[in-house]
């Protein structure tokens, strides 16, 4: 996967939502991680995570395991996600490559 904070790393943009919910979900589809690893995995606060995870886990994209201590795992609709959030990177990520070509393409043209 594309990971959102490389994109946002080489742009200065802050991520937004979507790139933190996908950045918590890939570190979950690594391994099941308990909530203090996702804040120092995904570089974030632990008010933030908290606040992600507790909405992830209402969409369905994750769930908490009943054992103490308590770690997070990715459900099966969250790889689901992932997977269309990827193609639909790699698709913007695409069209922006043949635009910049197309953009060159037309400087080359002129005289």
């Amino acid at each position: 996967m594309l990971k959102p904070s490389l994109i946002y790393k080489k742009t200065n943009f802050k991520r937004g939502v979507l790139e933190l919910m996908t950045e918590i979900l890939d570190a979950l589809s690594q391994e099941m991680l308990r909530k203090t690893h996702i804040t120092f995995r995904c570089n974030l606060d632990s008010r933030a995570v908290t606040k992600y995870v507790k909405t992830l886990t209402l969409l369905g994209f994750i769930r908490e395991n009943d054992k103490e201590p308590k770690y997070f795992e990715i459900t099966q609709k969250g790889r689901d996600f992932l997977k269309k959030y990827d193609d639909l990177i790699s698709l913007l990520v695409e069209d922006e490559e043949q635009a910049n070509t197309m953009s060159e393409l037309k400087d080359s043209l002129k005289i």
